[in-house]
This record gives C-alpha cells, structure tokens and sequence, in this order.
C-alpha cells in the first residue's frame, strides 16, 4: 500500500510509459464464442478488448482505501464506481470488476468500514458452545453508517480524477455508474435518489447527480433500512436491479419483496433481471471453469452489467437496443428472465 502522492507517481509513470512504448490502445483479444448464444452476447459475456492487470491497485486515500481497477493501456475511459457489499472488500468481486475494465471503464472501489479487512470483525459476537452470530442488523439500520458509506463512494470521483490527471488519460465523467452489491445496492440506491425514513421519522436524501445510473445486485425492498413503498417515486435515472434465485443475505426478505425496488420506482429506463438458481453467491464469484464453454448464470450477469454501462455511460445504441427487448433472456440459456419499465 502506497500514499496519495507515491500513487499518483507511481500511475502516472505506468501508464504514459506503456502508452509512449506503444503509441495506441491494446489491440483486441479473439476469443472463441460460447455455444449456442449469438456472437453479441458472447462478446458481453466475455472480455473485452482491453487488457488488465493481475490485481487491483490499492490507493491509501485521507479516509479510507480505495481500490482502482484500470486497462493496462488506455486513452480515454468513463468512471464506474462500485461499493461492496457488508463484511465483504472489493477484491471479492475481482472478476466482475475487471470484465467491466476489459470493455473499457475504470472502476473505482472503496474499502468501507464494515468490510472484514477493516472494522466488521467488530460486529461478531462470539457465543460458548455455539456458532457465532454476526451483529449486522444495527449496521444496515444505522443512518451514520450510511452517509459514511455514500461519501466514500463520492470521494472516488476526486481521487480518480486526480490519476487521471496524473496519468494523462481523459477520465470521462458525464455520465457515472454508480453500483453495488447486497448493502452496496443499498447504497447505490442512496445515491440514485430513493428517500429513506431516519429514526427521527425525517426522510432523509443522498443523491448525488453526478451518478447518471444504477446497477444495484442484491437490491433491497421496503420495509428494512428505512426503505418505504414511495422511496423510490423520485428516482427517476436509469437502474438495473439484479436478483438471484435462493439468494439469502443478511437481510432476510424474499425476491418479491427486494423486485419492488424496480416496480415502485418511476418508470422509464428501468430493468430488472432475475437469474435463475444462481445461488447466494453469485455475485461474487471468481473465474468460473466453464469446461462446455456454455452460457451461465453468472456470465449473463457479467454480460447484461457490461451492456448497462455501455448503453448509459457511452450511449451506445446496440447496447441500449440490446437492453430494450428480451435479448438477454433469449441468450441466457435460461438462467435469466428480465423486465423493463
């Protein structure tokens, strides 16, 4: 781990060294289609042309540690921010962070407080002669908790535009994905403008504009963290919640519940896909060892995210088309089913 001025440095000599070295962008990498998909999913499902580093690099910011997730060489790229989920860090989602900087984004993750590499070990309470329980609750329900949460996400912005400046790249910053996955969707859904009821009975609002749409994973519903049926009426940019079947988190609501996040919000540019049989763990998958070379359900998730972010970041048109009927659940093999609104 380095501090704020050796990192900068660092990342800008890395990368206008590689790019004077090569003078363009990491030519595109072939890679085989899956079986019985078209070719476009098969190009969201896999990765991009941009080539990547094995890890992360870790950015010991003023309050927190960030983690910056960027193509070895580059020119330009739009800001995905993305917040993990409770007792995780963003190395848990290693895989799916870097399928999105394969496709050209710079993904910028902070290592919140309840992360299990900083504070969320304090959160366990150990009991003799029985199994541990994990005090979660008053984590998710604490409004502190979520401001410090919604501002370290906020702080990604400065700090990537600091390397950005350092680097020499162009950091595009017009249209910022904000995502999130279990208490990450919650924030994420703070940021995007739901309204959520404080102790006080205050509604209380987060929004921040510079975030132009959502991907929320493990999203919640009404009725926990101050979430009510109206907190959504406002929320009026462009979200993807994703929901997997036999998903149980520290949360506890079924999926009928956790889907009224997209039907209760405003409608327009509003998507919704649930993967089938994907289990508690399919966000956070690593590298799947797929032997068939087949479709799954974690590649479907890996390739309608990626679409998102085409279809809001870049305005891509194929991509925002693709989004726009039953693309994905036709070339899912099944494990997807996707509504729109």
């Amino acid at each position: 781990m380095i501090d704020r001025r050796g990192f900068l440095a660092g990342a800008g000599a890395l990368l206008l060294g590689v790019d004077r070295a090569l003078g363009q962008d990491a030519p595109a990498i072939i890679r085989p289609p899956l079986d019985g998909v078209t070719r476009r999913m098969s190009e969201l499902a896999q990765d991009g042309p941009f080539i990547y580093p094995a890890a992360p690099t870790l950015f010991n910011g003023d309050s927190a540690r960030y983690y910056f997730f960027m193509p070895k060489v580059f020119k330009s790229a739009r800001l995905v921010v993305f917040s993990h989920g409770a007792l995780a860090d963003p190395l848990s989602y290693r895989d799916l962070l870097f399928h999105w900087t394969s496709h050209g984004f710079v993904v910028a993750a902070p290592l919140h407080d309840d992360a299990i590499l900083e504070s969320g070990p304090t959160l366990r309470n150990p009991k003799a002669g029985a199994v541990s329980e994990w005090n979660v609750a008053q984590l998710l329900e604490d409004p502190e908790a979520w401001k410090n949460r919604v501002d370290r996400c906020i702080e990604c912005i400065e700090i990537a535009q600091e390397i950005a400046d350092t680097g020499g790249f162009e950091l595009v910053t017009d249209r910022i994905i904000m995502a999130g996955h279990g208490y990450g969707a919650f924030t994420t859904q703070l940021l995007m403008g739901t309204l959520v009821k404080g102790p006080s009975g205050a509604k209380l609002k987060f929004r921040d504009n510079r975030f132009f749409a959502g991907i929320c994973m493990s999203t919640q519903g009404p009725g926990i963290m101050g979430l009510e049926e109206d907190s959504w009426a406002g929320v009026t940019s462009p979200m993807l919640h994703m929901l997997s079947e036999g998903d149980d988190d520290f949360t506890g609501q079924d999926w009928q519940t956790r889907s009224k996040a997209y039907s209760l919000s405003a409608p327009g540019y509003k998507h919704l896909a649930m993967i089938r049989k994907g289990g508690p763990n399919l966000f956070t998958k690593d590298t799947e060892v797929n032997p068939t070379n087949s479709m799954t359900g974690y590649l479907s998730v890996k390739a309608i995210t990626a679409c998102f972010n085409k279809a809001y970041g870049d305005y891509d048109a194929a991509a925002y088309a693709n989004l726009s009927d039953d693309f994905f659940e036709r070339n899912s093999n099944g494990f997807m089913v996707e509504y729109r609104r």
